[in-house]
């Protein structure tokens, strides 16, 4: 699969599996709407690596991000993806003026505000209140609503640097999501067995420290 057509099925798999038609939907609740997606080139010799380096900050994309997100979840974030890495072979490198990493790894995160509206058809019939003299007349129409309901995503990417300097390829050479509803409160045990759930669907990423 190429670095297009993973992209591709990442956004389209995002935009048809996680949003619901009608939200909120016959008791199920918050973590129903998760989504973990992983993938990558297939051709990736994960076993060469040794090393990653990743930045302390996770990037916030847009401007309602940082308002629907928050910051409190970072830390917790980014040492769960060290962890996991590391129990796969890699080796964390600090300083990378000091030494040079096989691959970066990048942690992005994105919400987005969504108004959901939807109608149906009611009807009502005629009655009398206060006393026999007042009448109300019988109804038949549509009614409508609406429902607002934020979508968050994080997005962890391994780039490969060498790749574009020896072949001018797209350096990214795997890629795991998280999407889900930001509505309710989710713990940070759920969080992390999300974050977790991303590298259990990828095997294949393992470096060669690990063997």
């Amino acid at each position: 699969m190429s670095l297009r057509s993973l992209i591709a099925f990442l956004i389209s798999a995002l935009a048809f599996g996680i949003i619901p038609s009608c939200f909120p939907s016959h008791g199920l609740s918050v973590e129903d709407y998760d989504t973990v997606l992983t993938g990558y080139i297939p051709e990736t010799p994960f076993a060469s690596y040794r090393t990653f380096a990743m930045p302390d900050t996770i990037i916030h994309v847009g401007d309602d991000t940082d308002k629907l997100l928050g910051r409190s979840y970072d830390a917790m974030i980014l040492s769960t993806i060290v962890r996991n890495l590391e129990a796969r072979g890699f080796r964390r490198v600090v300083d990378t003026l000091q030494e040079a990493p096989d691959v970066m790894v990048y942690v992005a995160a994105t919400a987005s505000s969504f108004t959901s509206y939807y109608g149906s058809w009611d009807d009502y019939w005629g009655g009398y209140w206060g006393g026999w003299g007042s009448y109300y007349p019988p109804y038949w129409g549509p009614s409508y609503g609406a429902v607002t309901y934020n979508i968050g995503r994080l997005n962890i990417d391994m780039v490969d640097r060498d790749i574009t300097q020896r072949s001018g390829k797209n350096p990214i050479v795997w890629s795991g999501s998280l999407s889900g509803l930001l509505t309710g409160t989710i713990s940070r045990a759920y969080f992390t067995t999300k974050l977790n759930q991303i590298f259990e669907q990828s095997p294949y990423l393992l470096s060669g420290g690990a063997q």
